[in-house]
């Protein structure tokens, strides 16, 4: 697990208030049981300055799964390094 997966992991529990056992990264975002726009809004402002990246808002919506976000961070990264 990278990283930025690991760190998102334990960010996406936090921000849905969910167990961090229960956050991996195959899960997807809509089955999170405190999730709503909200939760994206707050877990957009908490990744954006913690990895220092500017996600473009329609991708970040689209992503559906923890993983698939954490390759979406992880390519913008490397894309402002």
């Amino acid at each position: 697990m990278s990283d930025v997966l690991t760190d998102l992991v334990g960010l996406v529990a936090e921000v849905s208030r969910t167990r961090p056992h229960e956050v991996t990264g195959a899960s997807r975002f809509e089955q999170l049981a405190e999730w709503g726009s909200m939760a994206a809004l707050r877990l957009l402002a908490e990744v954006e300055p913690r990895w220092n990246v500017r996600l473009d808002l329609r991708r970040y919506l689209a992503t559906e799964t923890v993983a698939e976000l954490a390759d979406v961070i992880a390519q913008e990264r490397l894309r402002s390094a």
